[in-house]
């Protein structure tokens, strides 16, 4: 309170009769839930003897409906535990409403990788379904069941992103500029030689891809290779040809050999003659 001066006052003076006007500020603190709340202003009487009257002032204060974008909030509560090819896990979350009314909130699946699959339920219930509706009241938290399946193809050493859909229900007005969109991940690990399969077949990682193009390349030179050396081979087949064929046509230059019939039967008395001496 204050007096015609502006001075702070604990008390005003009032004769019979009078009245006095009393300014009362109110500061709320950050959670405080919409709606009406009552709050007590006591005026009390000041006297030197025996018991102060006094008497309280109901003030009621409405607090009007407020949401805004970002004050809902996902946490994953579960500890990460990498994903085996074709696995599946029950991953824990814990959703916050910041604002100052109930919500009703409906949580889906917003992107998945590439052959994994989800489906939601509550702590400790055993339907599950693609999507959850929850109702959580101002500034309180509740929890839910991500069952995410991994892919039978994942590649170990992979992280995944799981995107979420966190919208609040509104029948009377749209709610779509509430939605948020949180994003996790996730990563993957593998045993077995489905794992090397697996990260054969994985062309969308660099590493892969360089291998490829690497095995692509060995078999290029191995190929540019043998096809220089069957060149060389044939160049020599030929080259080898043509000497046999340069030596045919001297030999078919070389004259017969002329023999008479009297010189014939001379050379084979003589080879008689030499048996004979033998």
């Amino acid at each position: 309170m204050k007096d015609d001066n502006g001075s702070e006052i604990v008390a005003i003076r009032l004769m019979p009769g009078n009245s006095g006007d009393v300014e009362v500020t109110i500061r709320m603190r950050d959670q405080v839930r919409a709606g009406n709340h009552t709050l007590y202003l006591r005026v009390t009487e000041e006297v030197s003897d025996g018991e102060p009257r006094y008497f309280d002032l109901p003030l009621e204060i409405r607090v009007e409906e407020e949401v805004k974008p970002g004050r809902i909030f996902v946490e994953r509560v579960t500890q990460l535990t990498p994903f085996l090819p074709g696995s599946e896990q029950d991953v824990d979350f814990r959703v916050e409403n910041s604002n100052n009314v109930v919500l009703d909130i409906i949580i889906s699946a917003q992107s998945l990788p590439e052959g994994w699959t989800a489906s939601f339920s509550t702590s400790g219930s055993p339907q599950q379904g693609n999507t959850i509706l929850l109702e959580i009241p101002a500034f309180t938290t509740s929890e839910f069941t991500l069952i995410l399946k991994a892919s039978s193809d994942a590649v170990a050493g992979k992280d995944v992103i799981v995107e979420l859909s966190v919208e609040p229900l509104d029948s009377e007005v749209s709610t779509s500029h509430l939605k948020q969109t949180p994003k996790f991940t996730f990563t993957t690990t593998c045993e077995g030689t489905d794992c090397l399969i697996n990260a054969a077949l994985d062309f969308e990682n660099p590493q892969t891809v360089g291998l490829y193009v690497g095995i692509l390349l060995v078999i290029f030179l191995a190929v540019y290779r043998r096809g220089q050396t069957s060149a060389r081979e044939f160049a020599e087949f030929e080259e080898e040809e043509q000497s046999l064929e340069e030596m045919s046509d001297e030999l078919k230059d070389i004259p017969d050999v002329v023999m008479s019939d009297e010189d014939l039967d001379d050379d084979l008395e003589l080879l008689d003659e030499l048996e004979d001496l033998d």
